[in-house]
């Protein structure tokens, strides 16, 4: 369920799952034929096998079987042990399961298996474009934030100032760079965060699909990343030798949701506000 960051932290700790026990990972994608008449599923499509992942769809054979097993749904978005001390039988999660320490062990194999199967014409081209360049990531998110109150009291919408430090972090120690920027919100970026020659506007086109947009922020070598799971995982698959990720201290507006699992101990954390 969810966009293609949400997936790929599910399928991650299935995979995680799957490769501990020796056993199959089946995946539902029934959440994706339906109208679920939120924002977090507006406009979302199942991706994960444009990707080199390694799962079994669940089909009309085990649909029954699969409807019937005991669901283990996630309490909260913090690691627990537990979900990988009880793997006996057959089970089936549900979740989002927010955190790097699900899949530590097989963090090479994620990286091995996050790569597009069929590259477009389109995408070959950016990509070509991206090499040999130490790009800033900055990934401003702001549409689906700002569009429902209840919405934007949860996540929230990170402020420009956060932006302008981690820019100053990063070339503080490592000089001038030149950033990219990747945002639902081109306009307003173009307004706040233009400050000169150096930055740079990733205008996506009608036909570049949300998980090769993420494919691509990964060829940067810096990270300035949003609350968003969708940069959050760009960061991570990037795997650049040197490169430096800054992420929110506050990864939630609302305080009282827990994420102390989720930035890896080597990402910089700084102070950052909500609109």
């Amino acid at each position: 369920m969810g966009g293609i960051g949400n997936q790929l932290f599910q399928y991650a700790f299935g995979r995680a799952l799957s490769t501990n026990t020796d056993s199959n990972l089946y995946i539902d994608k029934s959440w994706f034929q339906y109208n679920h008449g939120d924002i977090y599923s507006k406009s979302r499509t199942f991706n994960l096998d444009k990707y080199k992942t390694n799962f079994k769809n669940i089909n009309l054979f085990n649909k029954v079987i699969f409807y019937c097993i005991k669901r283990t749904i996630e309490k909260k978005y913090i690691f627990e042990k537990k979900y990988f001390d009880n793997t006996r039988y057959i089970t089936k999660y549900r979740g989002y399961w927010q955190s790097f320490k699900y899949f530590a062990t097989i963090e090479n194999e994620i990286r091995q298996e996050i790569k597009i199967i069929n590259k477009s014409k389109e995408y070959l081209k950016i990509e070509r474009e991206f090499e040999n360049k130490n790009y800033i990531c900055l990934h401003v998110r702001r549409g689906d934030y700002l569009e429902n109150t209840r919405i934007a009291d949860y996540h929230g919408v990170i402020q420009l100032n956060y932006y302008l430090e981690g820019i100053k972090y990063l070339e503080q120690n490592f000089g001038k760079l030149e950033k990219m920027i990747f945002s639902d919100d081109i306009e307003w970026c173009r307004k706040n965060l233009l400050l000169d020659s150096s930055y740079n506007l990733f205008k996506k086109r009608d036909n570049f699909s949300d998980y090769e947009e993420l494919t691509i922020m990964a060829k940067c070598k810096f990270f300035i990343i949003a609350n968003s799971s969708f940069s959050w995982w760009a960061a991570y698959l990037s795997g650049t030798q040197g490169s430096k990720i800054v992420a929110p201290k506050s990864w939630f507006k609302d305080s009282n949701v827990l994420s102390q699992d989720l930035i890896p101990p080597d990402w910089i954390c700084l102070e950052n506000s909500f609109s």
